[in-house]
């Protein structure tokens, strides 16, 4: 679809249907200046990832990943000097929205949150189960929020998606206790990321909240993220369920995409530190 047409559409999407609905916690869903520039140097497009054999989810994308880095290196500071990891859809994140729609880890009248959403592909999928009563897309970057935002509704659960701006650098800002499952694709690419996964997840779930993490099985910072959960009051989640691998086809490659389950077994303060395992 040619770029102009998507970006009307995105327009429309925000600005009467998306918005009246979102629940935005903190900074929330528009149309920002920042997405404005994306829309004017790289262009949007819609992108249909299959999540089942007879189905998929449709995503408003950046048309280019290579110029939307181009542009934000350029723009820096409108940027807010972010990196776009959202300008791709990652293998990982495409395992866990089809393992989310198969094998029924969302359950009646969850709350769900996203973390780290990007373009809410894993949101959306928990949503088109039928079974959450809410989704929340997260992500630190404001473009991000607006397309995973637009892409609900896209699909038809604008309804039941709410999105938020925040940074898992300052957990204290994060909703306390709302969430029943937190789910996350490809998260832990950095070392010091595990340690504010760990205490955004403690953040936000209720007590035994179920955690669901996708990463690419060459990613090598999964035992730091386990450390980090085993210190905030979780354990894995049943023997067989705790890590499994899941061989995902993606943009013509096959993927072996780990998915690790965590819950909530003792309630700590939210003031406890994560411990550093550094």
């Amino acid at each position: 679809m040619p770029t102009m047409r998507v970006a009307g559409r995105l327009a429309a999407v925000l600005t009467t249907a998306a918005l009246p609905r979102a629940r935005a916690l903190r900074g929330g869903a528009g149309e920002s200046a920042a997405m404005r520039l994306v829309v004017h140097h790289v262009g949007l497009a819609e992108l249909a990832v299959p999540t089942a054999r007879d189905a998929a989810i449709t995503l408003y994308t950046p048309a280019c990943a290579d110029r939307l880095l181009d542009a934000y290196v350029e723009h820096e500071e409108a940027f807010g000097g972010r990196t776009p990891y959202y300008g791709v859809v990652w293998p990982a994140a495409v395992g866990l929205a089809r393992d989310l729609g198969a094998r029924g880890r969302v359950a009646d009248g969850d709350a769900v949150l996203e973390l780290g959403a990007g373009l809410g592909l894993c949101g959306i999928a928990a949503a088109l189960t039928g079974r959450a009563a809410r989704v929340t897309l997260v992500d630190h970057d404001p473009v991000a929020v607006e397309l995973g935002l637009a892409s609900a509704v896209e699909n038809g659960v604008g309804h039941l998606v709410d999105s938020a701006q925040l940074d898992w650098t300052e957990p204290h800002r994060w909703p306390a206790h709302e969430y029943s499952l937190v789910v996350a694709a490809d998260v832990i690419y950095e070392a010091g990321a595990a340690e504010h996964v760990a205490a955004v997840v403690r953040r936000v779930l209720r007590p035994d909240g179920r955690f669901v993490l996708a990463d690419l099985a060459t990613r090598p910072f999964r035992p730091r993220l386990r450390e980090a959960m085993l210190a905030c009051g979780f354990a894995p989640e049943g023997v067989r369920e705790a890590e499994r691998v899941v061989p995902t086809e993606w943009e013509g490659r096959t993927h072996d995409v780990v998915l690790s389950s965590f819950r909530r077994t003792a309630r700590l303060g939210d003031h406890q530190e994560v411990r550093s395992l550094r």
